[in-house]
């Protein structure tokens, strides 16, 4: 087999290389502040008595070959149960799915910050 060696002009792999950096970036930038939201979206809408579900919230960041983003939930034993019975009635306006429609509700802002973010690089 051949070996073929690339010629480039103007710097274009370093270019390209700060390209990705910038969207990674942009990227990083849109997640950490859709975790913001999300949380204190949910944090409204938590089932709350003395505070342990709401005081269980964790996030954490993921990078990997496949993924950029964030791992975020409630971590309590009964964290899911309480998330999937919309038929639990709770006090104070608090109800169930307070993890699922705070996500739903804000994903076209995520998505929008990103895309934004996204044309800044391309200038």
């Amino acid at each position: 087999m051949a070996k073929v060696d690339i010629e480039w002009e103007h710097d274009v792999p370093k270019k390209a290389k700060e390209l990705v950096e910038k969207m990674v970036e942009g990227l990083w930038e849109a997640s950490e502040e859709a975790v913001i939201v999300i949380g204190n979206e949910s944090e409204r809408q938590v089932p709350l008595d003395i505070g342990t579900l709401r005081d269980s919230w964790r996030t954490k960041p993921i990078a990997d070959k496949q993924s950029i983003g964030f791992e975020m939930g409630y971590y309590t034993k009964y964290a899911a149960r309480l998330h999937e019975h919309p038929e639990y009635h709770f006090q104070n306006g608090r109800k169930a799915k307070y993890l699922e429609q705070p996500i739903e509700q804000n994903m076209g802002n995520w998505q929008g910050h990103f895309l934004n973010k996204l044309k800044q690089v391309m200038k």
